[in-house]
């Protein structure tokens, strides 16, 4: 398995090698890759909960609101009931190619929000 973590914004990614995690991705097609990255409740649980996986990702910043990825999907999280409000989680999400830049530098920001569909 290769593997890079940004220590300095707690973002990670890899090429997964497992055979259940590469047909999970598989499963999207080739135009998505797999991406975790820390939220806190507030910033993914909402949409999770009222739209299921299939999410958009927008960069929040100080700057305003800008869509940086249509039609994520959100692969992997923890049990919702035992999140806590404040408390950063790893959630693995399907995003396509060409979004996967602006996610990273949005998550290492501390910008990046779910929204449901």
């Amino acid at each position: 398995t290769r593997y890079w973590r940004d220590w300095s914004s707690d973002v990670c990614s890899s090429d997964l090698s497992s055979s259940f995690a590469d047909d999970r991705v598989a499963a999207l097609g080739t135009d998505f890759v797999s991406v975790a990255v820390d939220l806190d409740a507030q910033r993914w649980i909402g949409p999770l909960i009222t739209s299921g996986a299939v999410v958009d990702v927008y960069d929040v910043g100080p700057d305003g609101v800008a869509l940086i990825a249509n039609d994520a999907v959100v692969m992997e999280h923890p049990e919702v009931s035992e999140a806590q409000p404040k408390q950063d989680a790893l959630i693995t999400l399907g995003v396509p190619k060409g979004s996967l830049a602006g996610v990273l530098q949005s998550a290492g920001l501390g910008q990046i929000w779910l929204v449901g569909q």
